[in-house]
């Protein structure tokens, strides 16, 4: 399978927080799986770390290091990718999330993330957000069984 990880699930992931099922563990840590990381995810932990929301112990090089022993796939976002973007109506304003989901739909890659992520896709695919696709989520805690991820037809 193919699994592009949001932000949140990654700095979990990297510290061991609870917040992360042994299912998304299970996923992220299977040689089977191809696991990526959305480039904006990366310019949402340098922007957070620049204003003071986020601290990493060790630099941006250590993390680059981090990543690659893990075996996480970079994923830079491309002119696919930002035509999506631009049709997104903006119900979901932020723009790392935004792009996260255009590069999902677009690769045909499903998304694990968090539960207040869940809950946008949740009213997303109920507005059909993407008409004529396939949705599946992996959720975290408290899914409630709904599994959606974003599949290009």
């Amino acid at each position: 399978m193919k699994y592009l990880i949001d932000t949140h699930i990654l700095l979990w992931y990297m510290v061991g927080d609870k917040r992360i099922t042994l299912d998304t563990q299970t996923k992220i840590e299977n040689i089977d799986n191809t696991v990526f990381l959305s480039n904006a995810s990366l310019w949402e932990i340098a922007i957070k770390l620049n204003i003071g929301k986020l601290k990493l112990k060790g630099s941006l090089t250590d993390l680059e290091e981090y990543l690659n022993q893990k075996g996480f796939i970079i994923l830079e976002f491309d002119f696919e990718d930002l035509e999506i973007l631009q049709t997104l109506p903006f119900r979901h304003q932020d723009p790392f999330d935004r792009i996260i989901i255009s590069q999902a739909k677009s690769k045909s890659l499903e998304i694990i993330t968090n539960l207040g992520y869940q809950h946008s896709f949740t009213s997303i695919t109920n507005d059909n957000y993407f008409s004529n696709s396939e949705v599946r989520h992996y959720g975290m805690v408290l899914s409630f069984g709904l599994k959606y991820a974003l599949k290009k037809e």
